[in-house]
Protein backbone atom coordinates (compact mmCIF):
# COMPACT_ATOMS: atom_id res chain seq x y z
CA UNK A 1 0.00 0.00 0.00
CA UNK A 2 1.32 3.46 -0.94
CA UNK A 3 1.29 6.21 1.68
CA UNK A 4 1.48 9.81 0.69
CA UNK A 5 3.55 12.22 2.75
CA UNK A 6 0.32 14.03 3.63
CA UNK A 7 -0.95 10.94 5.43
CA UNK A 8 1.51 11.61 8.26
CA UNK A 9 0.58 15.27 8.68
CA UNK A 10 3.88 16.55 7.28
CA UNK A 11 3.77 18.92 4.36
CA UNK A 12 6.24 18.69 1.49
CA UNK A 13 7.77 22.04 2.38
CA UNK A 14 8.36 20.92 5.98
CA UNK A 15 9.96 17.70 4.75
CA UNK A 16 12.38 19.74 2.62
CA UNK A 17 13.73 21.75 5.59
CA UNK A 18 16.54 19.28 6.52
CA UNK A 19 17.73 19.25 2.91
CA UNK A 20 17.64 23.03 2.72
CA UNK A 21 19.60 23.30 5.98
CA UNK A 22 22.27 20.87 4.78
CA UNK A 23 22.67 22.63 1.42
CA UNK A 24 22.88 26.09 3.01
CA UNK A 25 25.36 24.80 5.63
CA UNK A 26 27.63 23.45 2.87
CA UNK A 27 27.36 26.72 0.89
CA UNK A 28 28.06 28.70 4.09
CA UNK A 29 31.10 26.55 4.85
CA UNK A 30 32.52 27.01 1.34
CA UNK A 31 31.80 30.76 1.38
CA UNK A 32 33.35 31.08 4.86
CA UNK A 33 36.55 29.35 3.76
CA UNK A 34 36.81 31.49 0.62
CA UNK A 35 36.25 34.71 2.62
CA UNK A 36 38.72 33.62 5.30
CA UNK A 37 41.44 32.91 2.77
CA UNK A 38 40.84 35.69 0.23
CA UNK A 39 39.16 38.62 2.00
CA UNK A 40 39.72 38.46 5.78
CA UNK A 41 43.47 38.05 6.35
CA UNK A 42 45.10 40.72 8.52
CA UNK A 43 47.31 41.77 5.60
CA UNK A 44 44.16 43.20 3.93
CA UNK A 45 43.41 45.55 6.84
CA UNK A 46 43.23 49.11 5.60
CA UNK A 47 43.15 47.95 1.98
CA UNK A 48 39.41 48.38 1.44
CA UNK A 49 37.15 51.41 1.40
CA UNK A 50 33.42 52.08 1.47
CA UNK A 51 31.12 49.07 1.65
CA UNK A 52 34.01 46.60 1.38
CA UNK A 53 35.66 48.21 4.44
CA UNK A 54 32.39 48.01 6.39
CA UNK A 55 32.00 44.34 5.39
CA UNK A 56 35.65 43.59 6.27
CA UNK A 57 35.30 45.28 9.68
CA UNK A 58 31.97 43.51 10.30
CA UNK A 59 33.32 40.04 9.51
CA UNK A 60 36.53 40.61 11.52
CA UNK A 61 34.60 41.98 14.53
CA UNK A 62 36.33 45.38 14.35
CA UNK A 63 32.98 47.07 14.94
CA UNK A 64 30.54 45.77 17.52
CA UNK A 65 26.77 46.23 17.67
CA UNK A 66 26.35 45.27 21.31
CA UNK A 67 26.68 48.84 22.63
CA UNK A 68 23.75 50.05 20.54
CA UNK A 69 21.64 47.02 21.43
CA UNK A 70 22.34 47.50 25.14
CA UNK A 71 21.28 51.15 24.89
CA UNK A 72 18.00 50.24 23.17
CA UNK A 73 17.33 47.48 25.71
CA UNK A 74 18.08 49.97 28.50
CA UNK A 75 15.42 52.41 27.28
CA UNK A 76 12.85 49.65 26.85
CA UNK A 77 13.34 48.00 30.24
CA UNK A 78 13.63 51.25 32.18
CA UNK A 79 10.45 52.57 30.55
CA UNK A 80 8.56 49.43 31.56
CA UNK A 81 9.95 49.46 35.11
CA UNK A 82 9.45 53.17 35.80
CA UNK A 83 6.06 53.65 34.13
CA UNK A 84 4.83 50.24 35.22
CA UNK A 85 6.05 50.95 38.75
CA UNK A 86 4.18 54.26 38.80
CA UNK A 87 0.98 52.58 37.62
CA UNK A 88 1.39 49.71 40.10
CA UNK A 89 1.63 52.19 42.99
CA UNK A 90 -2.12 52.73 42.60
CA UNK A 91 -3.04 49.04 42.30
CA UNK A 92 -2.94 46.73 45.32
CA UNK A 93 -0.48 45.43 46.38
CA UNK A 94 1.14 48.87 46.27
CA UNK A 95 4.67 47.65 46.98
CA UNK A 96 4.82 46.13 43.46
CA UNK A 97 5.55 49.60 42.08
CA UNK A 98 8.42 50.05 44.52
CA UNK A 99 9.80 46.66 43.55
CA UNK A 100 9.71 47.65 39.87
CA UNK A 101 11.54 50.90 40.66
CA UNK A 102 14.17 48.98 42.66
CA UNK A 103 14.55 46.59 39.72
CA UNK A 104 15.10 49.59 37.43
CA UNK A 105 17.92 50.83 39.67
CA UNK A 106 19.56 47.40 39.91
CA UNK A 107 19.18 46.90 36.17
CA UNK A 108 20.79 50.29 35.48
CA UNK A 109 23.77 49.46 37.72
CA UNK A 110 24.29 46.14 35.93
CA UNK A 111 24.10 47.84 32.54
CA UNK A 112 26.64 50.43 33.63
CA UNK A 113 29.03 47.60 34.52
CA UNK A 114 28.47 46.08 31.09
CA UNK A 115 29.02 49.47 29.42
CA UNK A 116 32.29 49.96 31.35
CA UNK A 117 33.47 46.63 30.01
CA UNK A 118 32.42 47.59 26.49
CA UNK A 119 34.13 50.98 26.75
CA UNK A 120 37.36 49.25 27.78
CA UNK A 121 37.02 47.05 24.72
CA UNK A 122 36.40 50.12 22.53
CA UNK A 123 39.42 51.92 23.98
CA UNK A 124 41.66 48.91 23.39
CA UNK A 125 40.31 48.71 19.84
CA UNK A 126 41.10 52.40 19.26
CA UNK A 127 44.60 51.92 20.61
CA UNK A 128 45.10 48.93 18.29
CA UNK A 129 43.82 50.95 15.31
CA UNK A 130 46.11 53.84 16.20
CA UNK A 131 49.08 51.49 16.47
CA UNK A 132 48.17 49.95 13.11
CA UNK A 133 47.96 53.37 11.43
CA UNK A 134 51.27 54.46 12.95
CA UNK A 135 53.06 51.18 12.22
CA UNK A 136 56.12 51.92 10.12
CA UNK A 137 55.66 55.69 10.26
CA UNK A 138 57.57 56.30 13.45
CA UNK A 139 60.88 54.91 14.52
CA UNK A 140 61.20 53.86 18.14
CA UNK A 141 63.18 56.19 20.38
CA UNK A 142 66.88 55.60 19.94
CA UNK A 143 68.75 55.61 23.24
CA UNK A 144 72.05 56.15 21.41
CA UNK A 145 70.62 59.42 20.00
CA UNK A 146 70.14 61.63 23.08
CA UNK A 147 70.21 64.88 21.07
CA UNK A 148 66.98 63.91 19.29
CA UNK A 149 68.42 64.02 15.76
CA UNK A 150 65.85 62.71 13.28
CA UNK A 151 66.74 59.39 11.70
CA UNK A 152 65.06 58.21 8.49
CA UNK A 153 63.07 55.03 9.25
CA UNK A 154 63.59 53.77 5.69
CA UNK A 155 67.33 54.21 5.12
CA UNK A 156 68.71 55.22 8.55
CA UNK A 157 70.29 58.45 7.34
CA UNK A 158 70.37 61.42 9.72
CA UNK A 159 68.05 64.30 8.82
CA UNK A 160 67.79 67.97 9.76
CA UNK A 161 65.50 68.63 12.77
CA UNK A 162 62.95 70.66 10.76
CA UNK A 163 62.83 68.49 7.63
CA UNK A 164 59.72 66.55 6.66
CA UNK A 165 61.43 64.23 4.14
CA UNK A 166 64.73 62.35 4.03
CA UNK A 167 67.34 64.02 1.82
CA UNK A 168 68.86 60.64 0.89
CA UNK A 169 65.84 58.51 -0.04
CA UNK A 170 62.88 60.95 0.00
CA UNK A 171 60.84 59.01 2.60
CA UNK A 172 58.51 60.93 4.90
CA UNK A 173 59.96 61.53 8.35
Amino acid sequence: MYYDIYDYGVSESAAAIPTILIVTAVIGLILGIVLLVAFLPAKNRGKYGGAAKWFYDFLNFHKFWISGLVKILNVMVLTVCILGGFICLFIPPHYTGLILWAMAIIYRILLELIMVTLSIRDNVSQIADSMFRNNGRQSPPDKSNPEGIKICPACGAPADPGSKFCMKCGSAL
